[in-house]
């Protein structure tokens, strides 16, 4: 990331588009959780022009007004605007597309002045939640060496390690600069694992499927060429917005579930659009004080054995999961699965 531009110049623009009517252009802009968060430093400013490389998003609109469009119209804008500003997690990957083509750029997160003052310090309970880490990575330091050993490559031993030192710190740049170098923009789809590639023809498995985002991901890697996709989203509205996602493709079957251990009604925490929780008293620890509803759960290994006729025994499993802390619980109930079909 070469053309990102330094603290000191993410300081300086997040001023000025502050007070002036700037004109900006943004990557990444349709994601509902960036979008709350750009709003919070660009009350003033013009976004003249949203980008995205996802196909999906072309044509959609902005709450300004603003169409996405495709990125490779992106240089044409650029020469119009007073900044460029990236509003993605995968920052790595469009900042390693951007600095090909020469082109500077800011990264929204680094400008958040809702959670870091103009010295790049984190408020006083960020500070606090930052020591408290630090005295649980120290307590806990013999597990955490022994949970090291477990990792089978030297890039995930590297992601461990500066995803710690990020929680004990308390200062935004320094948590950005610590895990940017690991985040290849590719979460769950790693070109940089040994082994690792996106089978044809194969059956995928979306724990926490969200939206539909990830699975748009894996048809794309995988050319439209998969067997069969099989979804799992609890949360009402997300789950809403998966199927509708589902219904532009062929062979999806979404469940309204969360995948556990075992069917089951639990508690959910739901933290509007992502990162609901399910919560079981004794099981999973309540991380919300507020009990909004509650969703059905199911377990892996009794949805596949219903489906068995779908899935060819030379099928290849891609498993993906990320239920916010469920994911033992998940494991457990798709043991059987693991140990039959031995899935990525």
């Amino acid at each position: 990331m070469k053309n990102l531009k330094s603290p000191e110049e993410h300081r300086t623009f997040r001023g000025r588009i502050k007070n002036e009517n700037a004109r900006v252009i943004t990557y990444g802009m349709l994601d509902s959780t960036y979008r709350l968060h750009m709003k919070s430093f660009l009350p003033g400013s013009s976004i003249i022009a949203n980008f995205d490389s996802d196909p999906e998003k072309w044509g959609k609109e902005l709450e300004t007004g603003v169409i996405t469009l495709p990125i490779r119209d992106l240089i044409a804008s650029y020469e119009k605007a007073d900044g460029l500003v990236v509003v993605s997690s995968r920052l790595a990957e469009i900042g390693e597309y951007l600095d090909s083509l020469g082109l500077s750029y800011y990264y929204g997160r680094m400008m958040d002045d809702v959670v870091m003052n103009d010295e790049g310090k984190l408020p006083v309970e960020y500070s606090r939640q930052a020591l408290r880490n630090k005295k649980v990575i120290e307590d806990n330091r013999q597990k955490i060496e022994q949970v090291k050993k477990l990792l089978s490559d030297p890039i995930s031993v590297r992601c461990y390690d500066s995803l710690l030192d990020a929680r004990a710190s308390d200062n935004k740049i320094e948590r950005f600069a610590l895990v940017s170098p690991v985040n290849t923009g590719h979460q769950y789809f790693p070109e940089d694992i040994p082994g690792f590639s996106i089978f044809k023809d194969g059956i995928f498995i979306d724990g926490g499927a969200y939206d539909g985002d990830t699975i748009a991901q894996y048809i794309q890697a995988c050319g439209g060429k998969y067997a069969q996709i099989y979804a799992f989203e609890p949360d009402p509205g997300n789950f809403k917005k998966l199927r509708q996602f589902a219904g532009r493709h062929q062979n999806i079957i979404c469940f309204e579930k969360g995948l556990f251990s075992r069917e089951a009604v639990v508690e959910f925490s739901g933290q509007r659009n992502q990162g609901g929780f399910l919560l079981e008293s004794g099981k999973t620890a309540v991380l919300s004080p507020n009990k909004e509803n509650t969703v059905t759960t199911c377990a892996l290994d009794a949805i596949l054995q219903g489906e068995m006729s779908r899935i060819a025994a030379a099928s290849e499993i891609f498993i993906k999961m990320d239920i916010e802390g469920s994911e033992l619980e998940a494991l457990k109930g798709s043991a059987d699965t693991i140990a039959a079909r031995k899935p990525k």
